[in-house]
């Protein structure tokens, strides 16, 4: 799998000066910290969860026959790399020699959050032969909350939570993720069995 950004992310869901409001920080000389701070811990919790906070507009590319594990769902779906999907706009199939086949979007039918895709007709999303050796489904779409406001409070809260664990913590190691930012992620983790 291969994950392609076509655009860049929208705004970070936590502002500068709402972070620095919680810091307690009134001078701006480590608004480059603070900003840098936001966006890993912002990525922190993206990657512990599998939800963008940021929109995005994404390429997905599934290879065949090497698909990471859990990515097919009870069903016949395919689960996509991140949640929660905003739009669909291309599902094609690479193959070997070079060509490009256009999957057309109304067979499919999608699960928002978690975005997880699946065939109108009932069956696999994709036709056996669209996984062989070689070949390849290309997902071209949309992720991610509509607005900073529209970011889950409990995803907000770990963000910053993480941002002072980690302000606090300069010039040491990293800090882990506390139990209490642990708990406010838990509901939105992706579990794999």
């Amino acid at each position: 799998m291969t994950i392609e950004l076509l655009s860049p992310s929208g705004d970070e869901p936590i502002p500068l000066a709402e972070a620095k409001a919680w810091l307690r920080v009134d001078h701006s000389a480590e608004d480059g910290v603070i900003a840098s701070l936001l966006a890993a811990a912002r990525a922190t919790i993206e990657s512990a969860t599998g939800h963008s906070l940021v929109q995005r507009h994404l390429r997905e590319t599934l290879f065949a026959p090497f698909l990471p594990p859990g990515r097919f769902q009870r069903g016949g779906g395919v689960r996509l790399a991140f949640s929660p999907l905003i739009a669909i706009e291309r599902i094609e199939a690479l193959r070997p020699d070079g060509g490009v086949e256009a999957f057309p979007l109304a067979g499919f039918r999608v699960d928002l959050d978690p975005a997880i895709l699946f065939s109108t007709s009932g069956g696999p999303p994709f036709l056996p032969d669209h996984f062989m050796a070689g070949s390849s489904v290309r997902i071209t779409a949309r992720f991610g909350y509509v607005s900073a406001e529209a970011v889950p409070a409990a995803l907000r809260e770990a963000i910053l939570r993480l941002t002072a664990a980690s302000f606090e913590a300069r010039g040491m190691s990293p800090p882990d993720l506390p139990a209490l930012i642990g708990d406010l992620i838990a509901p939105f983790r992706r579990i794999r069995l």
